[in-house]
């Protein structure tokens, strides 16, 4: 992403997994003054003219799977995001019974965000064939840096840090909206324990662990444990006898 806003790249898609902080950081690193954006819906026209407005500005194409259903959007687009520096991207239509062709240069740089462009269509693949596509597929550790970035919550952070989460599943906006819920004053460690599905935990195994911890260690008693089983998991202090049990 950097790379590209500095320049570099004229034409990158990204794709990933949905709340990984794709859109959060090209709103960070892109100036609005310079940025056109687009999201959902989208007419061939008027991307067109759009695009005719704006010819040196930074692009920027975010959730928009309709407009990629579109066939002559996405022949618009292999004109806008073609390999060359200067790009003539063309018009044609019928007004009045006459055949008519709009045309304008374009040196825009182009970025698509998605959690997935196709690849099983002729039309798209050409697209692909212009682009550099980055798959994106961060692990925990690397969202929890990101957050660090974004979130000013320090507390949300740790907790999150601190938590077991299944690999993989940790969102960005997860931790936005823990942040937004700590604000609010309401209960976002609970938020987050079922968001991020922490009953998933081998909580049996974990038991176990917290129960010979109690066990060797004089600073941790079977009541910190219990405490430690109940904010990993979400779990009962019933649910952490029952795990040890088993």
């Amino acid at each position: 992403m950097h790379s590209f806003s500095s320049g570099d790249l004229s034409f990158l898609i990204i794709e990933s997994r949905g709340g990984v902080g794709k859109s959060y950081h090209a709103n960070y690193l892109l100036p609005d003054n310079n940025t056109v954006r687009f999201n959902g819906h989208t007419t061939p026209y008027s991307l067109f003219k759009t695009v005719e407005s704006n010819p040196n500005k930074f692009l920027v194409f975010d959730d928009v799977d309709t407009l990629l259903d579109n066939k002559t959007n996405v022949a618009l687009l292999k004109q806008i995001c073609d390999t060359t520096d200067e790009r003539r991207v063309t018009w044609h239509t019928t007004r009045g019974g006459e055949n008519v062709t709009e045309e304008f240069l374009a040196y825009n740089q182009s970025l698509i965000l998605s959690n997935d462009v196709k690849h099983n269509n002729d039309n798209l693949n050409a697209l692909h064939d212009r682009a550099i596509t980055i798959h994106f597929n961060p692990t925990n550790e690397q969202i929890l840096e990101q957050l660090k970035q974004f979130c000013n919550a320090d507390e949300v952070i740790t907790f999150l840090d601190e938590m077991d989460i299944p690999a993989c599943s940790l969102s960005f906006r997860d931790g936005i909206k823990a942040e937004q819920l700590q604000k609010a004053g309401l209960d976002w460690k609970k938020y987050l324990k079922q968001s991020l599905n922490t009953d998933k935990i081998d909580s049996v195994a974990l038991a176990k662990q917290l129960a010979e911890r109690a066990e060797n260690e004089d600073d941790f008693t079977k009541m910190d444990a219990v405490a430690e089983y109940r904010e990993r998991t979400g779990r009962s202090q019933k649910s952490y006898y029952n795990d040890l049990e088993k």
